[in-house]
């Protein structure tokens, strides 16, 4: 039985992993069903993005150097609300 697929194409998605190819492939998964993905290699780089643009969900590893995907929520968190905090 094939699995359903899902209609991202009004979504914004940042995905922060320090592992490029994991990146690359939730990249391809997501974009195949639509949404629009935005990628970041460190939490740094995730925040950075979250600067310039608000994307509607981000997904993040938790395990990365520095800066881990626990740290990042709580700082996204933090942030403004016209900033992404919600």
């Amino acid at each position: 039985m094939p699995l359903a697929s899902a209609d991202l194409s009004n979504l914004t998605v940042l995905v922060v992993d320090d592992d490029l190819d994991s990146l690359d492939f939730i990249r391809r998964i997501l974009g195949d069903e639509g949404a629009t993905v935005i990628t970041a290699s460190s939490a740094a780089e995730a925040l950075a993005i979250i600067d310039r643009q608000r994307p509607d969900v981000f997904i993040s590893d938790i395990g990365m150097p520095e800066t881990d995907g626990y740290e990042l929520m709580r700082k996204v968190r933090s942030l403004q609300p016209r900033l992404g905090a919600r």
